[in-house]
């Protein structure tokens, strides 16, 4: 199976990978954690309609699935911006970030995991308090390349 990453470079998903794909198969993996895991969620997001046509939110989806269950974290939520600029769009604009604010202010996860810090956004004079926003809520943020943010 091909996709393309967010340089728009080839990239082969690997049949063993494929399977974090299944809804079905992760649900399966995550009952496997204990009840008490901390919980995460995560957040995909492309910009052009390029990368939406070329299937990269499927390959965020698998670094960011398999990145959780390789830590013991319970994914309660997964949310997904298709064609939304990091760069153009602030994200006092973007429904996603929104939605992961409000569910953090309910203290409903533990953990924002991305698959790269740059998908939280691109305006250098606001992204870095996107992320500081969410780490004075009590949120561990992480990159599946970067790691954590502190």
């Amino acid at each position: 199976m091909t996709f393309w990453d967010q340089h728009g470079q080839e990239v082969e998903i690997l049949q063993a990978d494929q399977k974090w794909l299944d809804d079905a198969y992760f649900t399966a993996q995550q009952m496997r954690l204990p009840v008490d895991s901390l919980r995460a969620a995560l957040s995909y997001r492309v910009s052009t309609k390029g990368q939406v046509d070329h299937d990269d939110i499927p390959m965020q989806k698998i670094a960011c699935r398999k990145f959780a269950q390789e830590h013991g974290w319970r994914v309660v939520l997964e949310k997904a911006e298709k064609g939304v600029s990091g760069s153009k769009v602030s994200a006092s604009k973007r429904d996603v970030i929104q939605e992961l604010r409000s569910e953090a202010s309910k203290g409903n996860f533990d953990i924002l995991l991305v698959y790269m810090f740059d998908r939280l956004g691109r305006i250098e004079s606001e992204t870095p308090f996107v992320l500081e926003w969410f780490v004075q809520h009590g949120i561990q943020m992480w990159s599946t390349h970067e790691g954590q943010q502190r």
